[in-house]
């Protein structure tokens, strides 16, 4: 009997060359992992094996005995063995992640980072036909579309699960055989997490109403994978293709909530920030929403823009003659006995009798307020960006300031009590940008009175 089918291989891409690292907990689904992938490397079906265990710290001389086991088995197999011991319950304290969550974000940080180190190239894992079945479940109980009824993937970049088409008596049956024993986690037969009442309870009742019913939740699962690789595919193209918000609001519903997803900045999110994402399609220019971890959505005439959270708040000193750092480059201020123009967009020159006290540059903040070059009465920086439709993502831009107010605005305008009207000395401020091209070659469009 053989638990690791070639099919099952083939669906994971494994080649004769590829390097296997097996997620080993001492559990019997593990455990019937890793004998199946010694037999296929000892077949030459795989170039060589290791495995690793991670010590969550939980289960005191529990988890000692498991690291043990496992140990000891690797070491009669000759395969190496790979352990690392955390504490979990002080990392979810840190975090504020549930024990369960913060396990699991222990537990594959500690794989990708062996499998890294030691030159692996694949990470398997031991999931299987009931893990699927559980996961479907878990999936729906909380709300999903398709990609949460697609389940776990066969592969997803390095991480494999090659036992998805294999049930858990089947594992068992595989073990016995072979006279083979195994450890038990006490945590598994505990139901303070979802997923364990789901196998302990609904899976039960589900098999007792309709027989092998876990491995039609698995075959749904399979073939709706089918269905949301091709969408998702789909999705990549019009989002890579398309930036036109007013085309992207004709999709279909399927495509179009798809390529939103791929806007937002972060993997956890909820359904109101897709259907904020989705109003601001047909809203009016410069209409925002903000959406989760405090990221703001909004629309210039015809794309969707997503900024970043508010940066901290930042002012450095810049004395005449010596160049400063800033957030994205460099700014620096020289005395010159006369102006150059036209000059660059990240360029300017102010009369310097005009400038009062010592210059300071800092990030734009909510109330600035200054005098556009060529304009009379003041204006705030944050009006005469929107009129410019400068979207609100191009415009932390460093600001000069005097002891009176600011004197210039990075790439855009200087104040016009600066502005240089015939002989005399004065000092030439530049913006030297180390990231961002982008945002370089917007800026150099300028608004009114760059240059100055």
């Amino acid at each position: 009997m053989v638990v690791l089918r070639e099919e099952a291989l083939v669906r994971c891409g494994v080649t004769a060359s590829d390097r296997v690292l097996v997620a080993l907990s001492g559990g019997a689904d593990s455990v019937a992992l890793l004998l199946e992938w010694r037999r296929l490397a000892l077949a030459g079906r795989i170039a060589s094996l290791g495995a690793a265990h991670l010590n969550h710290g939980i289960r005191g001389e529990e988890a000692d005995r498991d690291e043990a086991f496992c140990r000891a088995l690797c070491a009669s197999l000759d395969v190496p063995f790979f352990s690392e011991t955390v504490s979990v319950p002080q990392a979810a304290k840190q975090s504020g992640l549930s024990l369960e969550a913060a396990a699991r974000e222990a537990r594959y940080a500690f794989l990708y980072r062996t499998l890294k180190t030691n030159g692996y190239t694949l990470l398997s894992t031991a999931h299987h036909r009931d893990d699927q079945a559980e996961t479907l479940l878990l999936h729906l109980l909380r709300g999903c579309g398709t990609d949460g009824l697609s389940g776990m993937p066969y592969r997803s970049g390095a991480l494999i699960r090659p036992l998805l088409d294999v049930s858990r008596a089947e594992i068992l049956s595989f073990l016995a055989e072979r006279n083979q024993p195994f450890c038990t986690d006490s945590t598994n037969d505990a139901d303070d997490a979802l997923r364990n009442r789901i196998r302990h309870a609904a899976l039960p009742l589900l098999e007792s109403l309709r027989p092998n019913a876990a491995k039609a939740l698995a075959d749904t699962a399979a073939l709706v994978q089918t269905d949301a690789a091709y969408l998702n595919a789909e999705a990549d193209r019009l989002f890579a293709s398309v930036s036109d918000r007013h085309a992207l609001a004709a999709l279909p519903d399927a495509l179009r909530f798809r390529v939103l997803k791929r806007y937002l900045p972060y993997d956890s999110y909820d359904r109101n920030d897709l259907f904020a994402l989705d109003a601001l399609l047909s809203a009016q220019t410069g209409s925002q929403r903000t959406l989760k971890q405090g990221h703001v959505a909004w629309v210039s005439s015809d794309r969707l823009l997503i900024d970043a959270p508010d940066a901290t708040d930042w002012c450095v000193p810049l004395p005449v003659g010596k160049p400063v750092s800033v957030p994205g480059g460099t700014v620096s201020a020289t005395r010159a006995d006369a102006a150059t123009f036209p000059c660059g967009a990240n360029e300017a020159y102010l009369n310097e009798t005009a400038i009062c006290g010592a210059l300071t540059v800092r990030n734009p903040r909510p109330g600035d307020r200054f005098t556009p070059f060529g304009m009379r009465g003041s204006k705030l920086l944050s009006d005469c960006f929107t009129d410019r439709k400068v979207p609100r993502l191009f415009r932390s831009v460093p600001v000069v300031w005097d002891e009176i107010g600011v004197l210039w605005v990075a790439g855009y305008t200087i104040d016009e009590r600066a502005r240089v009207s015939g002989a005399g000395p004065v000092v030439h401020l530049e913006f030297r940008e180390n990231t961002m091209q982008e945002v370089s070659n917007y800026v150099g469009q300028g608004i009114h009175g760059k240059g100055h």
